[in-house]
């Protein structure tokens, strides 16, 4: 488990596929997914829950979204279990909802 910056987004592998990301995506701790994303390998889809996430914004959304695009070119899906309803707001609001498979 990591926890970054100021004990604000915790990010908790579940499997050598699974991210579980908690608290608070925005800039400040939006790297912290991008690394930890950048750490899984691109063998399978990449699953992410995203029920404890409390707030997220357009950076947090970069990061799933370059996490999309790399995994395509892989042949391989991201797929966002669980949203909290602040990334299920921005996933609607954006038109993104249908881009992570498993997001409804």
């Amino acid at each position: 488990m990591e926890t970054h910056p100021a004990q604000r987004l915790e990010i908790t592998l579940g499997g050598p596929h699974q991210l579980s990301v908690a608290g608070e995506l925005d800039a400040h701790t939006a790297p912290v997914l991008d690394e930890a994303v950048g750490n899984v390998t691109r063998d399978a889809d990449l699953v992410i829950n995203g029920s404890a996430l409390t707030f997220v914004d357009s950076s947090g959304l970069r990061v799933l979204l370059d996490a999309r695009s790399t995994w395509i070119d892989a042949g391989h899906r991201v797929i966002v279990e669980q949203p909290s309803p602040n990334l299920r707001r921005i996933l609607e609001v954006t038109g993104l909802t249908d881009h992570f498979v498993g997001s409804d």
